[in-house]
C-alpha cells in the first residue's frame, strides 16, 4: 500500500513545568480533562465526549457499508468475466466505456477503508476521518473506471460512489475516543481482497473470410494436388 504520512512529531521531549509541591501532574488526556472541568462543567466534559462517540460510530458504520457495497458490485465484475462474449466484441473494437472487468481495482480504496475503521476503533478519531476521506476520494476514482457493461448490472446506490461522509467535517485531526470493537462488515473487506481473478485480454474478433479468399485457397490446394 502506497501511503505517504508525514512522520509523527516527537512526542517525547519533556517541557519543564512549575507544579506546586505535592501536586501530581496525570496524563495529558487527565490535565485535558480537568482543564475542560473547570471552564465548562461536567455537563459540557460529557457532552463532549458523546458527541466524539457518536461521530466514531458513525464513521464506523459508514465505513461497513461502503465495503459492503463495493463487495457488491465486485462481484458483478466477477460475472461479467464469465460472460466475454456478451461484450468482447466491444471490447475488441475499443467501443468508448467498453474495456475488460477488473475486480482487483478495488482492492486498494477498500484496503484503505480498512485501515480507517482500525484507526476509529483504536480511538484515534482524527486519524480514521482522515482515512475515510481518502478512501473517499479513491472509491471515487474507481468507480470512473467501471466498464459499461458492469455499470448496467449496478442497482440502487451502486451505480455511483457516495460522497465523503459529513461526519468527516466535524473532526479536528487530533481528536481521540475511546476504543470499540470493530464493525462485523470488515469481512467485506477482507473477501474484496481476496479476489485475484483477472483478464489478460478479450478474445479476438472473428475473421470474416472475403470472397476472393477462397479462390485463392481453392487454388493452392489445386497446386498442391498437382504437385
Amino acid at each position: 500500500m502506497r501511503d505517504n504520512q508525514k512522520k509523527p512529531l516527537n512526542t517525547h521531549r519533556r517541557a519543564r513545568v512549575k507544579r506546586a509541591l505535592g501536586a501530581k501532574s496525570g496524563n495529558a488526556r487527565d490535565r485535558r480533562l480537568r482543564s475542560a472541568h473547570k471552564s465548562v462543567g461536567n455537563s459540557g466534559v460529557n457532552q463532549a465526549v458523546n458527541q466524539r462517540n457518536d461521530l466514531q460510530l458513525d464513521l464506523l458504520d459508514e465505513v461497513g457499508e461502503r465495503l459492503k457495497k463495493i463487495h457488491a458490485v465486485q462481484n458483478h465484475e466477477l460475472l461479467e468475466i464469465k460472460d466475454q462474449r456478451d461484450w468482447y466484441k466491444e471490447v475488441a473494437m475499443g467501443v468508448a466505456g467498453y474495456h475488460l472487468p477488473d475486480p482487483t481495482r478495488w482492492h486498494e480504496c477498500a484496503r484503505v477503508y480498512m485501515q480507517a475503521a482500525q484507526a476509529l476503533a483504536n480511538g484515534n478519531l482524527g486519524q480514521g476521518a482522515r482515512l475515510v476521506e481518502r478512501a473517499s476520494q479513491m472509491e471515487e476514482s474507481v468507480y470512473a473506471t467501471v466498464p459499461e457493461m458492469v455499470k448496467a448490472r449496478m442497482q440502487g446506490d451502486e451505480k455511483a460512489a457516495a460522497p465523503t461522509p459529513d461526519a468527516c467535517a466535524h473532526v479536528e485531526s487530533n481528536m481521540s475516543c475511546g476504543r470499540v470493537a470493530l464493525p462485523e462488515e470488515l469481512e467485506f473487506g477482507r473477501r474484496i481482497l481476496n479476489v485475484t481473478t483477472t483478464l489478460e485480454d478479450s478474445p479476438p474478433l472473428p475473421t470474416k473470410k472475403r470472397w476472393f479468399d477462397e479462390l485463392e485457397e481453392e487454388e493452392e490446394e489445386e497446386e498442391e494436388d498437382d504437385g
